[in-house]
């Protein structure tokens, strides 16, 4: 399935709004695409004639969602975190990620997918919860390796066609503890952006508030901005941002997110 339709933003090359700021020097963008976690997976990737990145499906039975590996320990990402690791230190490492449910529903036949939520609870949050840990594992590692900049998004998690409730089972519970692990981390700063997709639904089921920080940068482009900000806030703790995209202009403010109390909640099965 194509990963990436979702958003021009997340296309490697000339389409990527982000090229001209990655062509100047200023954020070097890991991985150079978003099929890194299917890949890992074992699923089998390739290229649509318009460039889009796509995957094959992985899991065919229930069972197989019980014995998933941890990501950070497979060869994909491995290798991610090894190209992190030698990047040049004069620019910025972002590290694109996605989501739990999006990880997993992509690897799924979608009417095959649909009935397991219904019938296999079981095994889809066995998957979910591998998932998300092997996820918060890979993305604290890329913070250890020079990434400041994580960019988050869940783009197969949809409210409107999943209900709140499932939304919530499913998706934002996932969501939420993987930004706890990462905003737990106060030895060091950094920004985690969640797409506006995902934060403005967690949002609207009152597991993240908002506030909005106004600053004052020169920069075309937001994600300048927010780099910017990180680089001069001496802050030591990493800054959850929000409700505007990663690949946005300037638009001269920061919209900061807190998560609620009893972040990640669900009702067990």
């Amino acid at each position: 399935m194509d990963m990436n339709a979702y958003c021009l933003g997340h296309l490697s090359g000339k389409g990527d709004p982000l090229s001209a700021v990655l062509s100047g020097g200023v954020i070097a963008a890991f991985p150079e695409n978003f099929i890194t976690e299917a890949a890992a997976f074992g699923a089998e990737t390739g290229i649509t004639k318009n460039g889009f990145p796509v995957t094959g499906y992985v899991w065919t039975e229930p069972v197989m969602l019980t014995a998933l590996p941890m990501l950070d320990e497979t060869a994909a990402v491995k290798a991610v975190l090894e190209a992190i690791e030698a990047a040049p230190r004069d620019k910025t490492a972002l590290l694109k990620v996605n989501g739990p449910y999006s990880i997993l529903a992509s690897l799924v036949e979608p009417a095959l997918f649909y009935r397991w939520l219904r019938k296999n609870k079981k095994e889809i949050h066995a998957a979910l919860d591998t998932i998300t840990r092997g996820l918060s594992s890979y993305m604290v590692k890329a913070l250890q390796k020079g990434v400041t900049i994580l960019s988050l998004a869940d783009p197969y998690a949809d409210m409107k066609s999943l209900g709140k409730e499932r939304y919530a089972e499913f998706a934002a519970h996932y969501l939420v503890a993987l930004l706890g692990v990462i905003l737990d981390r106060k030895e060091q700063a950094g920004v985690m952006h969640l797409c506006p997709y995902n934060s403005l639904a967690l949002e609207e089921l009152k597991l993240v508030t908002a506030s909005i920080l106004h600053v004052e940068y020169s920069h075309e482009t937001y994600v300048e901005v927010i780099d910017s900000y990180n680089k001069n806030s001496r802050k030591d703790h990493v800054l959850l941002a929000g409700h505007q995209c990663i690949y946005a202009g300037n638009t001269g403010r920061i919209i900061a997110l807190d998560i609620q109390n009893g972040r990640g909640q669900r009702h067990e099965v």
